[in-house]
């Protein structure tokens, strides 16, 4: 940022540097499942590289956006670990919910996670597995819900990153308004003005 790279440029650089190793642990993962237990091969194996995939994707958009919130290491490790273990016990509660409760929930990407889990499993329990057509089609709240709301949570981690490195830069960026968005000068800048400013 220093150097004037854009920020989005600075962000996607970001995305894609976590990108190859969530790629390389989905897939991993998903080889392991099925070479080791026979009675996860009535799935289709994409549909548990998705999970994995699209669960790494918005736990890494997810510390994006505490980067941009908390700036001191110590407070966020911290945060981070009590976050992942609360909202792992507010699963249990929601077993008999409805639906947009459950929605709303899995706004919370650990939570989807867990929901998309907890079809997986029960799906090859009944002994029909999961797969593109059937995943909206299982249990009460579907495993395709879930990896919709995994890509959901990945956009909204990724909006809140952004505005709040805007609105609350480190030490080399320039502070912005809480309705930078709002403005023509943020969206079509004047080139002319910022050579004036530096």
């Amino acid at each position: 940022k220093m150097m004037g790279l854009r920020e989005s440029i600075y962000w996607l650089s970001w995305l894609i540097t976590y990108l190859v190793p969530i790629t390389l642990a989905s897939i991993t993962i998903t080889v392991i499942v099925y070479s080791i237990n026979s009675k996860f091969c009535l799935s289709n194996p994409i549909m548990l590289f998705l999970l994995v995939f699209l669960f790494g994707t918005s736990i890494t958009t997810f510390g994006f956006f505490l980067s941009s919130v908390l700036k001191s290491t110590k407070v966020a490790t911290t945060f981070t670990v009590l976050y992942f273990y609360l909202i792992s016990q507010v699963s249990y509660f929601l077993k008999d919910t409805p639906d947009w409760v459950r929605t709303l929930a899995a706004l919370l990407s650990p939570l989807a996670y867990q929901f998309g889990i907890n079809e997986y499993g029960s799906a090859e329990f009944r002994g029909s597995g999961i797969s593109a057509p059937t995943a909206f089609q299982t249990g009460d709240f579907s495993f395709g819900a879930s990896l919709v709301m995994l890509a959901v949570d990945t956009l909204l981690y990724s909006l809140l990153a952004w505005y709040f490195s805007n609105v609350l830069p480190g030490d080399f960026g320039v502070r912005k308004p809480g309705h930078f968005l709002f403005t023509r000068a943020y969206w079509a800048p004047n080139p002319d003005r910022e050579l004036l400013h530096d």
